[in-house]
């Protein structure tokens, strides 16, 4: 050690005294006098917000105000090795130093929290000292640590959340998006990227990603990446710059398409169920069959929806053309029908075509496991196709229609039994009135001449008497085949009782009709193989009555006629014919 260094140790404060550090500290004094007043009591350092104190060589505290306690005490002990190394430097006349220090908990506050502080270091004295000034940083360290771990905790949610955060600028694009992206999309393809250019549909400005006003469970819809729509639940917030200006908009946005897709099938699951309750309800409270067919499919025609629709009935035994039972709504192009009639081949099955028009869907009825008609819709195109909640409602009324035909078929079954005549096959009495008074309830003009046929087979009692009923019936039966020959399809042949049988020709002038009886009374000839050998012969008297399309003859009246001239063929020698009078205006209905 130099002369010059030795000097100066030797009139360091601490050392000329040998007063103990702390007990400088105590009362603010030390050797050395003026330059140490400023920590006197009534010093300007006493009062110093923090702690001030001067340290010579070896760490020894010349002075120091009240709030220094901790440091002396530190200094005492041994203390800082940051703190030390900073004296050390100043004591060298190098720098003034800054060393932030924490104080363990308890020593300077007496909660037990503890506190940090910056200190600054300088050379005082000329180097023979260093003056410590501290500020107590506490609450900026523990407010800094806040935000860190408040940024952290952030940053960690936005990572680990699955969620969609992004925030947009006063543009409108995206300035930041939470690192997974969103919607097929990574972070950085939509950064820089305009927001509103996601939507599907054109929102009022500004749209949701520009909000100026706070938005809570917002439903937007939004295209993938793959140009697939997705929902987004969304929740924003604007941003507003200092000067209060709008600069951007903050928010969230959840994925819900999955969920709106499952509500959405649950609630049409849900319509499907009422629809079908509906039309099954519809159905079921129509007692007849017919009815039944027609209220079916004029309740799918706005449910589906379908622009028309068809039931047809298949034959009992399978054989022949469908029969179409019902139609409703627009008509069903006939080539288009009969292209998907065809491929019915007794198998339950769906058979679906095309045209430039629309859409066609068969699905065939079955009963007991056994096909007996199908459904035929028919939609245009501007509809779409037929979707599974389409199919599904049909596939499920197919079942009701198949009971329908079935019940249809049998309620034809039992009303042609009690409709026709057991033994020649020909309408009994009852049928045959009912169906002719439909006919002659028509408005008037709706058809053309009509004749009613009243015929009674000639000398039948003897038949009867001399061969017995046996014979008797089978001639009865040979009767009703030729008058058959007589009909056609819309026309009428009834065994009206015993030996008597009507016929009803419609659209057939008077004298076609007169030509006809003169045939059907030679045709009586057929019947020689059941007369007797003597005697008088099976023939046919009959009575012809035309009706008058402009009247509404009533059926008593018209029958009346009609007998009245076959018993003027009767009283006249039998087998001929006889033609009535015509109505009578006091006859008409």
């Amino acid at each position: 050690m130099s002369d010059r260094d030795q000097d100066r140790d030797e009139e360091r404060p601490g050392e000329r005294t040998g007063e103990p550090a702390g007990d400088r500290a105590e009362t603010g004094q030390a050797a050395g006098g003026g330059e140490f007043s400023l920590f006197t009591e009534d010093g300007p350092l006493w009062h110093y917000p923090g702690p001030a104190l001067v340290v010579g060589g070896n760490a020894v505290v010349l002075a120091a105000n009240a709030k220094a306690r901790p440091l002396v005490e530190m200094l005492t002990g041994g203390g800082r090795r940051e703190l030390r190394a900073a004296i050390d430097d100043a004591l060298g006349g190098r720098s003034a130093q800054i060393s932030p220090l924490v104080i363990e908990a308890g020593l300077l506050s007496a909660e037990g929290d503890s506190q940090a502080l910056d200190l600054a270091v300088m050379p005082w004295g000329q180097g023979t000292a260093a003056l410590i000034l501290g500020r107590d940083v506490t609450l900026e360290r523990n407010l800094r640590e806040a935000l860190i771990e408040s940024r952290q905790r952030y940053k960690d949610l936005i990572e680990a959340s699955h969620e969609f955060v992004w925030e947009t600028d006063a543009k409108g694009c995206f300035s930041f998006v939470s690192p997974r992206g969103a919607l097929g999309y990574g972070a950085k393809e939509l950064i820089g990227r305009k927001a509103e250019d996601l939507l599907v549909e054109d929102e009022p400005a500004p749209g949701p990603f520009s909000t100026e006003v706070p938005l809570e469970d917002v439903e937007v819809w939004v295209s993938r990446s793959d140009d697939e729509p997705a929902c987004l639940l969304l929740n924003a917030r604007p941003l507003l710059g200092p000067d209060q200006q709008w600069r951007g908009a903050r928010g969230v946005a959840s994925d819900v398409t999955e969920r709106r897709q499952q509500e959405s099938d649950r609630a049409r699951s849900r319509n499907q169920e009422r629809l079908l309750s509906y039309i099954l309800g519809l159905v079921r409270s129509e007692l007849e069959p017919a009815r039944m067919l027609e209220a079916a499919a004029s309740a799918l025609v706005p449910a589906l929806p379908a622009a028309g629709i068809a039931v047809y009935r298949l034959a009992e035994d399978g054989g022949g053309s469908p029969h179409r039972a019902v139609e409703t709504g627009v008509q069903i192009p006939e080539e288009l029908l009969e292209e998907a009639l065809e491929e019915l081949d007794g198998e339950e099955m769906t058979v679906d075509l095309e045209t430039d028009d629309g859409l066609l869907m068969l699905h065939t009825t079955a009963h007991e496991g056994g096909v007996n008609g199908a459904i035929c819709l028919w939609r245009g195109l501007r509809d779409g196709p037929w979707n599974e909640e389409d199919r599904g409602l049909v596939e499920e009324l197919a079942a009701q229609l198949g009971l329908a035909i079935e019940q249809l078929r049998r309620q034809e079954a039992l009303e042609k039994e009690s409709a026709i005549d057991p033994l020649t096959g020909l309408l009994n009495r009852r049928s045959f009135e009912r169906s002719l008074e439909e006919r002659l309830m028509k408005a008037p003009g709706a058809w053309r001449d009509g004749v009613l046929f009243y015929v009674d087979l000639d000398n039948f009692k003897q038949v009867n008497d001399r061969f017995g009923h046996d014979r008797g019936d089978a001639a009865l039966v040979a009767v009703a085949g030729i008058l058959n020959r007589f009909t056609r399809r819309q026309d009428l042949a009834a065994r009206l009782g015993g030996d008597e049988f009507a016929l009803f020709l419609v659209d057939i002038p008077l004298e076609a009709a007169r030509r006809k009886a003169r045939t059907l009374v030679r045709a009586a000839s057929q019947l020689k193989a059941f007369s007797p050998p003597e005697g008088p012969a099976l023939g046919f008297s009959v009575g012809l009555a035309v009706t008058d399309p402009n009247r509404r003859e009533t059926l008593v009246a018209l029958m009346k006629r009609a007998d009245k001239a076959m018993y003027e063929v009767k009283h006249g020698g039998k087998s001929g014919l006889a033609i009535a009078p015509a109505c009578r205006e006091e006859d008409a209905a």
